[in-house]
C-alpha cells in the first residue's frame, strides 16, 4: 500500500491483524519506484497493449476498439508483457527481492538532482544574458 489513508480502515487493519497478514506501507508517491506491478508490469503491458492496437487497426487511420477486440488484443499481449522475468525483475528494481533499499533511494537521489538541474539551468541562462 502507498500509505494513502483512503486504503485501509480500521475493520481492514483488525482483519490483517487476526489473518496474520503483513501490510508493507510504501512511501506516498512513490509507487512508480517502489510498486512491482507499476515498475516492471504495468508499462511492458500497455507498450505491448498499444503494439497490438496499431497493428490491429494497420490499414485504418482511424481505429477504434470495441470490447471485445480490447480482450482479443489484451489476451495476446499479456502473454508476452507478464512473464516470469519481467516479475523478478520488477521486483529487483523495487529493491524487495532481495531486499535493497539502495535501490529505489539512488532513483529518487537521481530523479532529485535531475529536478534541481531542471531548475537551475533557467536560471544560469538568465545570468549569462544579463549585463
Amino acid at each position: 500500500m502507498d500509505g494513502h489513508c483512503s486504503y485501509i480502515s480500521t475493520e481492514a487493519l483488525k482483519f490483517c491483524i487476526a489473518s496474520n497478514i503483513i501490510i508493507l506501507y510504501l512511501p506516498v508517491h512513490t509507487t512508480y519506484l517502489t510498486q512491482p506491478l507499476d515498475v516492471g508490469i504495468f508499462r511492458p503491458l500497455a507498450m505491448a497493449y498499444s503494439k497490438g492496437v496499431i497493428e490491429k487497426g494497420e490499414y485504418s487511420p482511424i481505429y477504434s476498439v470495441d470490447k471485445l477486440q480490447f480482450l482479443e488484443i489484451y489476451r495476446h499481449v499479456r502473454r508476452s508483457a507478464i512473464t516470469l522475468s519481467n516479475i523478478e525483475s520488477a521486483w529487483k528494481k523495487a529493491g524487495l527481492n532481495p531486499f535493497n533499499l539502495s535501490e529505489v533511494l539512488d532513483q529518487l537521489l537521481k530523479l532529485e538532482l535531475e529536478k534541481e538541474a531542471l531548475v537551475l539551468e533557467p536560471l544560469s541562462t538568465l545570468s549569462r544574458t544579463t549585463p
